[in-house]
């Protein structure tokens, strides 16, 4: 979704590039996507590092992950940063051991 992209990337250098990365003609259909826990890397008011550990599946299969974020406040709100040009991090991971569970 255009709007959601335009509103969670903060103001930087990298975000006309990844405004045009994320709205690009892949499709998504068929993937499912569950956040099952998080981590605080970092975190001072200002800037936050967070690490989300999710489940993802696809008609291909499925993998467990982590994806590493830089946030900054901004606007009110926490947004992805776009001082660089690779914002996220994303790793396979075995389980989701050290992190607090997501949800209710």
């Amino acid at each position: 979704n255009r709007a959601w992209i335009e509103y969670f990337a903060a103001e930087g250098p990298y975000r006309d590039q990844l405004l045009a990365e994320g709205t690009g003609g892949t499709s998504s259909e068929g993937t499912r996507l569950r956040i099952a826990g998080f981590r605080v890397l970092s975190y001072d008011g200002d800037t936050a590092r967070i690490d989300l550990a999710g489940e993802g599946s696809t008609a291909e299969g499925s993998i467990t992950f982590s994806a590493v974020y830089d946030l900054v406040w901004q606007g009110g709100d926490w947004k992805v940063s776009t001082d660089t040009a690779t914002p996220f991090d994303f790793a396979s991971i075995p389980n989701f051991v050290g992190y607090v569970a997501w949800g209710a």
